[in-house]
C-alpha cells in the first residue's frame, strides 16, 4: 500500500474508536471556490476518492488472485515438469562425471602397474649385473688375471648400466 501513497495508519484509521467519520483521501488541495462551483468541486473530490478506493480495492483483490494462480495445479504442473527436467539433466551429468572418474581411475591403475613393472625390471637387471660382475670377478680371480684392460672396460660399462637403471628407477 506504500506504493499507493497510503500509510498503515490511514488504512486502519488513526482516529479514535468513537469517531466514525473518515475524511476521504484527495489528491486535490482544498481551496475556497465560489458557491456555484463548490458543488462541482465536491463531486470531483468524491469521484477522485471513489477512484482511489477502487484502485486500492483492486490491488488488494489482485494479490490473492495472483497467489492462487501461482498455486494453481497447472502452474504447479509446469513447475513439476521443470523440476523433472532439471533432475534428469543432473542425473546425466552425474553419470558422465562417474564415467570420467572411472576412466581416470583405470588410467591411474595402469600407470601404477607400469611403474611397478618397470621397477621390477630394473631390480632384475641390477641383480643380473651384480651376478655377472661377481662371476666375472670370481673368474678373473681364478685365472689370476686381475688387471686386464678389457676387464676394466667391461667394469666401466657395467657401472654405467647400473647408474642408468638406478636413474630410471628414481624417475619412475
Amino acid at each position: 500500500m506504500g506504493a499507493l501513497g497510503v500509510s498503515r495508519d490511514q488504512i486502519w484509521g488513526s482516529a479514535e474508536i468513537g469517531d466514525t467519520t473518515h475524511t476521504p483521501l484527495s489528491p486535490l488541495k482544498k481551496h475556497l471556490v465560489p458557491e456555484h462551483e463548490s458543488t462541482q468541486w465536491q463531486q470531483c473530490d468524491t469521484v477522485v476518492s471513489r477512484v482511489s478506493r477502487l484502485l486500492q480495492t483492486l490491488k488488494l483483490s489482485i494479490f490473492p488472485l495472483e497467489s492462487e494462480h501461482e498455486l494453481a495445479p497447472s502452474h504447479t504442473a509446469n513447475l513439476k515438469q521443470d523440476l523433472a527436467a532439471l533432475q534428469q539433466e543432473n542425473e546425466k551429468e552425474q553419470k558422465t562425471c562417474w564415467r570420467e572418474v572411472m576412466k581416470l581411475r583405470d588410467q591411474l591403475q595402469q600407470v601404477y602397474q607400469e611403474r611397478h613393472d618397470a621397477h621390477t625390471e630394473v631390480q632384475k637387471r641390477c641383480e643380473t649385473i651384480d651376478t655377472a660382475t661377481a662371476a666375472k670377478k670370481g673368474w678373473d680371480a681364478a685365472k689370476g688375471d686381475k688387471k686386464r684392460p678389457v676387464h676394466s672396460l667391461e667394469q666401466a660399462v657395467l657401472t654405467n648400466c647400473r647408474e642408468q637403471y638406478q636413474a630410471i628407477s628414481l624417475r619412475i
